[in-house]
């Protein structure tokens, strides 16, 4: 839906690598085979970040599919297949930029603080925070449901790709009464709209970066994303 012709074609092409199950009606699959499928396309020497970026197409046909009734399960969401994660690099922040961060997320004013609370707070990237809807944040029992992240393609159309299963996040008790402030002001589906529209990410993250600038927190958006677990120790 949405997606621009290219893109499908790179789809179809990406798709015929799994082989035995490429061209299958999905209701002829089995999780089992859809497992087999990406493992056997691994030991041919493609990677499993690639294999990876299969299943991640699959299951989200296997979803339209399901919606439209052409299917009554969607193989590809019950595959246990990730990608192991890299180590982080450390990007030592002073404890007083944290410290300056913090207080702007708490504070609950405008797009960079919500963005900034998220980042640090959950660990979520630019494009996931874009993506999140106002009912996935639930600020009574303090959580975040993530859905997926919105992709930026120089030349192509913007698209979001949405993840196998929706994560649900705890948000930090530190935020304080900002979730309520965030839910409240949204007042549309997407939790950050701007002119109506979703939140441009590129905007998005440097608005933030501005605004960590100024305080002199010494620190980048994404670097209090990878921040998240020394922030929350």
């Amino acid at each position: 839906k949405g997606a621009a012709r290219k893109t499908v074609a790179n789809y179809r092409k990406e798709c015929r690598a799994l082989g035995a199950i490429a061209g299958c009606a999905v209701d002829s699959i089995s999780p089992a085979s859809a497992a087999a499928a990406l493992e056997s396309a691994e030991s041919r020497g493609i990677s499993r970040v690639r294999c990876y970026r299969l299943k991640t197409i699959c299951a989200a046909a296997g979803r339209h599919a399901l919606a439209d009734g052409l299917c009554a399960s969607n193989p590809f969401s019950e595959v246990p297949f990730d990608v192991p994660r890299p180590p982080r690099k450390k990007r030592p922040i002073p404890p007083g930029g944290l410290k300056a961060a913090r207080a702007l997320a708490a504070c609950g004013s405008g797009h960079s603080a919500a963005a900034i609370g998220l980042a640090l707070g959950c660990g979520l990237k630019p494009g996931e925070i874009c993506g999140i809807l106002a009912d996935d944040l639930d600020a009574e029992r303090m959580t975040v449901t993530v859905r997926g992240i919105w992709r930026e393609s120089i030349g192509e159309p913007n698209f979001f790709v949405a993840y196998p299963e929706p994560s649900v996040t705890r948000l930090p008790a530190w935020l304080g009464a900002a979730p309520r402030s965030w839910a409240a002001s949204a007042g549309s589906r997407l939790l950050l709209e701007k002119n109506g529209r979703r939140r441009d990410v590129e905007h998005l993250r440097s608005d933030a970066n501005e605004l960590l600038r100024i305080v002199g927190a010494g620190c980048t958006l994404y670097g209090l994303r990878l921040a998240h677990d020394e922030g929350e120790a």
